[in-house]
């Protein structure tokens, strides 16, 4: 039985690996990639020979090689929850740099024989006046054509 186990979990994590290495971006950082295959390679070789994963662990002072296992999948897990929200804080950013641009866009259209002062720097950045005609345009974006 112990047998039908070991494949069954090998083969698992080698499927999870072999679809998370397919949709890998360019934007993936090699280092957890590199982590990643590591930590899968070790994941076989713990449950294809549980007596390795114990003597490495006896090494670093931890008595079970399973525990080794658990104590690398919490390191994991706070890794993937610090990328997240870090990935999660950028999104938020430029969601409100794109508002701000839309909002002073829009402004702009419904109000053009008022000039907008606004800038689109960030919060702490110093303001700039708006050059010509005092209209606000986003960086690599052409100036709405009059109404």
């Amino acid at each position: 039985m112990t047998l039908v186990i070991q494949i069954i979990l090998i083969a698992a994590i080698v499927a999870i690996m072999i679809r998370l290495l397919a949709t890998r971006t360019t934007r993936t950082r090699a280092w957890s990639t590199l982590l990643g295959v590591a930590f899968t390679a070790f994941a076989i070789i713990a449950i294809a020979f549980p007596e390795v994963a114990t003597r490495l662990a006896n090494l670093v002072g931890i008595g079970r090689g399973a525990d080794l296992l658990l104590y690398g999948l919490a390191l994991v897990v706070l890794v993937i929850a610090v990328q997240t929200s870090l990935r999660r804080h950028a999104t938020q950013r430029r969601t409100a740099r794109i508002v701000r641009s839309i909002v002073l866009l829009r402004a702009d259209v419904e109000h053009p024989e008022s000039v907008v002062t606004a800038s689109l720097a960030e919060p702490g950045e110093e303001a700039s006046p708006p050059e010509g005609d005092g209209r606000v345009t986003p960086p690599g974006d052409t100036p709405l054509p009059e109404p």
